[in-house]
């Protein structure tokens, strides 16, 4: 499990570089209000690839710097799916992509198995360890 963070990293740089070849990287950054919408994934006021850029990638290279745990879930995968399927840009790549980073985050997340008795029975529940933001909001 010690190198999901590395695969991650892997991964988040395959995201940007694909960004990049499709044409879909911007050189300017939006305006700070766009980039402090309320909204999941700036909807308001970004495309996706944008909210890529300039939330998602940065988030997630500072979770790995820092060696915080990494987001228990999120919806980016589920949003990419919708969103991607409209646009007219090659996006194969960039939606396996976002799978795979999710994915691993996911696999990543420091789950605990909690041991408790009940009737007798010894029964095992996972319990995820939560992170201070969601990619969603």
């Amino acid at each position: 499990m010690h190198d999901i963070p590395n695969r991650i990293a892997d991964v988040l740089l395959e995201v940007e570089a694909t960004l990049r070849i499709h044409g879909m990287w911007d050189q300017t950054r939006p305006p700070s209000e766009a980039l402090g919408s309320d909204q999941p994934f700036c909807i308001d006021t970004l495309r996706f690839e944008q909210w890529l850029q300039w939330v998602f990638l940065p988030r997630m290279k500072k979770i790995l710097e820092d060696c915080r745990p990494l987001p228990v879930k999120s919806g980016i995968y589920s949003y990419a799916q919708e969103y991607l399927r409209k646009d007219a840009a090659p996006t194969t790549d960039l939606l396996g992509l976002i799978k795979r980073a999710t994915m691993r985050s996911e696999q990543g997340s420091e789950i605990q198995i909690q041991s408790r008795e009940y009737q007798g029975q010894v029964i095992q529940q996972r319990v995820g360890v939560r992170v201070s933001f969601s990619f969603d909001s």
